[in-house]
């Protein structure tokens, strides 16, 4: 259980990072 929520925070974390740098990229050009 205590594993789950871990793994799912993670991924939940790499999705809130990889928007942040797509929208990072879509600014500058």
């Amino acid at each position: 259980m205590f594993f789950e929520d871990c793994l799912q925070f993670q991924i939940l974390e790499l999705l809130i990072w990889g928007w942040k740098y797509r929208n990072k990229l879509m600014r500058e050009r």
